[in-house]
């Protein structure tokens, strides 16, 4: 099913009530986990028939949520690319270091590439350590 997405007029007139965390990355698109359990929100454009030309990944800063980059996220779309938020949580190193995210991008990826046959083109932009998780990914996985 084709995410139905919200516009940012619609996500500002909301701004006077307050909005959990959790209630602002669903207005980025929809919550799956995908990989190895990786919590992802993925937007798609709604045009019926819209082949999507590539997959981006946006990669977070640490602990900024996803609804802060909503006009990055429908540039990309407006180009018809299917965009996957990726909210990297910084609290969580050692557990999670960036190698291991870099590997959660390629995992999530994969599955998606399977899914949407014939989409191979591969984006990735991050903000601040998700720019550094981005470049690992480039270096480490082609």
């Amino acid at each position: 099913l084709p995410w139905n997405i919200h516009s940012p007029q619609t996500f500002r007139s909301q701004g006077d009530k307050h909005m959990s965390s959790e209630d602002t990355e669903n207005l980025f698109g929809e919550e799956r986990y995908l990989g190895k359990n990786v919590r992802v929100f993925i937007a798609k454009n709604s045009r019926l028939g819209a082949r999507p030309v590539g997959i981006t990944f946006v990669l977070t800063a640490a602990n900024i949520p996803l609804s802060k980059y909503i006009s990055i996220r429908d540039a990309l779309l407006s180009i018809n690319h299917v965009v996957v938020g990726y909210m990297i949580n910084a609290l969580n190193p050692p557990l999670r270091n960036h190698r291991t995210k870099a590997q959660n991008v390629r995992d999530v990826f994969d599955e998606l590439a399977t899914e949407m046959r014939g989409v191979d083109r591969f984006d990735i932009v991050g903000h601040s350590v998700g720019g550094k998780i981005a470049l690992l990914v480039a270096a480490l996985h082609n």
